[in-house]
């Protein structure tokens, strides 16, 4: 019909699909005996570190320095290097931003830096850090919303129990105890060295042992 506008088609002639997107199935938790696995190696390992390499490497004159490095640090930065082999290699990919999401990586939340600041101040000892592990785990409780009240009772008997049971922290070592090495051919006198254990950390929060013996 003449005058009359002429409307044409905006889509292109041939209309492509795509195919339906199947999205992977989440990730499932882990089993009890893989999850025994996972955490009791790394348990078993600090354990013997601890108790026994540590007291082994003090008794044979290591500093400090070296031994809270081959203890904790190398450990937990093998740790860190395998939890992101481990997620690259489920992931399939080396991306940051697939790493990130296999291992649930995000921003801390308030309450999360609030159970930071109380864990820091409950390892660190001391009347103010103990005040500050108290204060920062009740704020974050209360943050929380939680429903389980003893909750704020058993945090505070718990720090009763660390501040006021030195004898706990003492089973393992003793510094009255000694032990002597053996003399040497170049010298007559014997070098006494204390027998320790990381016990010994906790009987002055925040402070190492001198490594020489006057």
């Amino acid at each position: 019909m003449e005058g009359l506008p002429v409307f044409r088609s905006l889509c292109p002639e041939k209309v492509r699909y795509t195919h339906p997107v199947r999205r992977a199935p989440p990730t499932r938790p882990a089993g009890w005996s893989v999850t025994a696995l996972l955490f009791g190696v790394p348990a078993l390992a600090f354990a013997f570190l601890f108790h026994w390499l540590g007291p082994n490497l003090r008794r044979g004159g290591a500093s400090w320095w070296r031994i809270f490095h081959l203890l904790l640090i190398l450990p937990l930065t093998c740790m860190f290097v395998a939890a992101i082999i481990g997620a690259a290699v489920d992931q399939r990919s080396t991306s940051w931003k697939d790493i990130k999401q296999r291992l649930r990586l995000s921003a801390p939340s308030a309450t999360a830096w609030l159970w930071a600041a109380a864990l820091s101040g409950f390892m660190y000892g001391a009347n103010w850090a103990d005040f500050l592990a108290v204060a920062a785990s009740w704020l974050a409780l209360w943050k929380e919303k939680t429903g389980q009240k003893w909750m704020f009772g058993a945090i505070l008997i718990a720090m009763l129990v660390k501040r006021y049971t030195p004898a706990s922290f003492k089973l393992l070592w003793s510094p009255s105890d000694s032990s002597t090495l053996p003399r040497s051919t170049a010298s007559s006198s014997a070098t006494s060295v204390p027998r320790i254990s990381w016990a010994c950390l906790c009987t002055e929060p925040g402070r190492f042992s001198s490594t020489t013996q006057s």
